[in-house]
């Protein structure tokens, strides 16, 4: 695919918990010229742009599923969002491990931002798929 498997996040972080080899040159490859159905793949996109004016994402370390979840959430529920406005005017909407700061009412989205769930909505998964986190604000709504 023509990346490094040190660059995949998965990959990576798979290979330090010893749940498989990540180095090349300890994995058995056969046939042995593999290389020649070799295709390299365009890498994801490091940052969301989102066409939602309205829509602040907090992205901080979050991995490409995250990424593409909270897009396919927003095409399919944008138009749903109203009762989600903050007193700025916009739906803030957090992704990431390394996430440390949102304003309060934020929709922590995937489980990496578990630790900040006390300041909004928090919907697990890893990562959760968009029917999912409209069901958990739906609740939230109702409840």
């Amino acid at each position: 695919m023509g990346f490094s498997p040190d660059a995949i996040p998965h990959l990576r972080m798979s290979a330090e918990k010893g749940l498989g080899e990540i180095r090349t040159r300890g994995i058995s490859v056969e046939p042995k010229d593999y290389l020649k159905w070799e295709s390299p793949f365009a890498p994801p996109p490091s940052h969301l742009s989102i066409p939602y004016p309205d829509v602040t994402v907090y992205d901080e370390g979050s991995c490409s599923a995250c990424l593409s979840t909270l897009l396919v959430f927003l095409n399919d529920y944008h138009s749903r969002l109203e009762d989600y406005h903050l007193d700025d005017g916009k739906i803030h909407m957090a992704i990431g491990k390394n996430l440390s700061d949102c304003p309060r009412g934020t929709l922590l989205i995937g489980n990496c931002t578990s630790k900040m769930k006390r300041q909004g909505i928090f919907v697990q998964g890893c990562p959760p798929v968009a029917s999912q986190i409209w069901e958990v604000l739906s609740g939230e709504r109702d409840g």
